[in-house]
C-alpha cells in the first residue's frame, strides 16, 4: 500500500514529461529541391528567411518545427527551394495606356474613355479608386 502512494504520482509525473513527445511534429519530409542551412549563433527563424528568400513558415515546415521560435546554433535546417515567381498577367488583347494629368479622377477617365471605372481600377490592380496620381500610367482596358 505504502509502494502504491509512490507509484501514481510517478506514473502521473511521467506521462505529462512524456506526452508532448506523442503530439510532436511529424518527421519532416524533404523534397529533392534544398539544402541544408547550418545555424550560427544569434540567428533567429526570420533572420534565415531573409537571407534565404524562403518564408519563416515554409522553413519551420519543412524540420517539422514545433516551435518555430526555438532554434539552436549548430541546428542544420533544411532550406526548401523558394516558390517561383508568380506566371506574368496574360497580356491584354486591347486597350490603350493613358497618363494620369493633375486634376484627374479615376471617374473623369472612366467617363472620357467610356470604360466602367471598376474596369480600370481592376485592369490596374487599384484597391482605393480615389488614389491616382498625376503621372502614373493607367491601361485602359476595352469597352
Amino acid at each position: 500500500m505504502r509502494q502504491l502512494k509512490w507509484i501514481v504520482p510517478l506514473v502521473i509525473v511521467l506521462s505529462l514529461v512524456l506526452a508532448p513527445a506523442a503530439f510532436a511534429a511529424p518527421a519532416p519530409q524533404h523534397a529533392t529541391c534544398g539544402y541544408w542551412y547550418p545555424v550560427q549563433w544569434g540567428q533567429t527563424l526570420a533572420a534565415i528567411s531573409r537571407a534565404t528568400g524562403v518564408s519563416a513558415a515554409a522553413i519551420a515546415q519543412a524540420n517539422g518545427l514545433v516551435n518555430p521560435n526555438y532554434i539552436r546554433a549548430g541546428q542544420s535546417l533544411w532550406i526548401p527551394c523558394p516558390p517561383g515567381p508568380p506566371p506574368p498577367p496574360p497580356p491584354p488583347s486591347c486597350g490603350y495606356w493613358y497618363t494620369v494629368r493633375w486634376g484627374d479622377t479615376l471617374n473623369s477617365i472612366a467617363w472620357r474613355s467610356g470604360v466602367n471605372v471598376w474596369a480600370i481600377a481592376q485592369a490596374n490592380r487599384l484597391y482605393n479608386i480615389n488614389y491616382i496620381y498625376a503621372g502614373q500610367a493607367l491601361r485602359i482596358p476595352c469597352p
